[in-house]
């Protein structure tokens, strides 16, 4: 957890400490499968702690996928909090 975190995060993330786990631990199983030779199988698969897996099933779920895909886009054309700027006009 960011220990410079201000705000909601700062009172928040103790409360998520538990769950967490730790940076090297986070990238074990994309580093072994970048780096793994022959590839795991199945290629394209999900991966938990090195192993084939099932996602969740939300994770799963086209029609969410679908909604959160054309939120973020909207998001991103309409710019965040008025943080992304269009490139139109720029020159």
């Amino acid at each position: 957890m960011n220990r410079n975190a201000g705000g909601l995060m700062r009172w928040s993330a103790p409360l998520f400490r538990p769950f967490a786990i730790a940076p090297d631990e986070g990238v074990r199983t994309p580093v072994w499968l970048a780096t793994a030779s022959p590839a795991p199988q199945p290629s394209g698969g999900f991966f938990t702690e090195s192993r084939p897996d099932t996602p969740s099933r939300l994770a799963q779920d086209e029609a969410l996928a679908r909604t959160v895909c054309t939120r973020t886009a909207a998001l991103l054309i309409r710019g965040v909090g008025g943080s992304v700027r269009s490139s139109q006009g720029a020159g």
